[in-house]
């Protein structure tokens, strides 16, 4: 699954077992176990929240760097260039490439369902805010 960084990089963090066995011995994060995993990196933990964010964040440089062409990824330069946007695209294309290795049909099942869930609610959720007119709560404010 590829995802483009805030620089137009596209980094790969498709997951195989190779690099799936790199994750496991790097941050103790068993790809196969895709409950555990996402566990582990949920958001939905508020007081662990950038804990799991950040493990996340580190599962998917180990990713990307095993897929690089050439295996040089500079770590400093792959963090730096995440923000917003990218942000996103990186937890999507993360949860793809767990639903894609996943070895079970119907948790590949759920995962691709959870995360139309999450696309179209983030969707669905931006329209709503662009469309509300703000001008009298930022009266408010001056």
């Amino acid at each position: 699954m590829l995802f483009t960084d805030e620089k137009g990089i596209k980094h790969d963090i498709s997951i195989n077992i190779g690099n799936a066995r790199k994750v496991l011995r790097l941050h103790s994060v068993d790809l196969m176990d895709v409950q555990a995993t996402l566990k582990q990196v949920g958001q939905d933990d508020e007081i662990k929240r950038t804990e799991n964010t950040m493990l996340m964040l580190d599962i998917c440089f180990a990713l990307a760097q095993s897929n690089a062409k050439e295996k040089e990824l500079d770590e400093n330069l792959f963090y730096e260039s995440l923000a917003g946007d990218s942000l996103i695209a990186l937890q999507e294309a993360f949860l793809g490439a767990l639903a894609n290795f996943c070895p079970s049909q119907a948790m590949r099942a759920i995962l691709r369902k959870s995360l139309a869930m999450i696309q179209k609610t983030q969707a669905d959720l931006l329209k709503k805010v662009e469309g509300t007119d703000f001008s009298e709560v930022l009266k408010v404010g001056s």
